[in-house]
């Protein structure tokens, strides 16, 4: 059985003194709702940037997802593939709002 939910994802990031905050973001995701007790898959990723002037940023992305032991396996590459994306899309965002702070 499956139900909507949301999701929201929040940052900020400190240049020098200055700390930036994005514009939070929400999406709306849809839950697995188990019979018995699920299992759970574990994915995290994590990568400090260095931004120069002796300074950096770090982006830690992790999800757990409740899957029935059978599924572990798939699950795990969906939180992998979903971990990795989700990285990306950080840093393209952090490059932008570094961007902006710095004009």
């Amino acid at each position: 059985m499956e139900r909507r939910s949301q999701i929201t994802v929040t940052r900020s990031f400190r240049s020098g003194k200055k700390e930036v905050e994005g514009e939070p973001s929400t999406e709306m995701i849809d839950v697995h709702q188990f019979e018995t007790t699920p299992a759970r898959v574990r994915v995290g990723l994590g990568l400090t940037i260095n931004r120069g002037n002796f300074e950096s940023a770090r982006i830690d992305v992790s999800v757990e997802l409740p899957c029935y032991k059978e599924e572990v396996e798939e699950v795990y590459r969906v939180a992998q593939q979903f971990v990795e994306e989700r990285i990306q899309k950080e840093v393209a965002e952090l490059n932008e709002s570094h961007k902006k702070a710095l004009f």
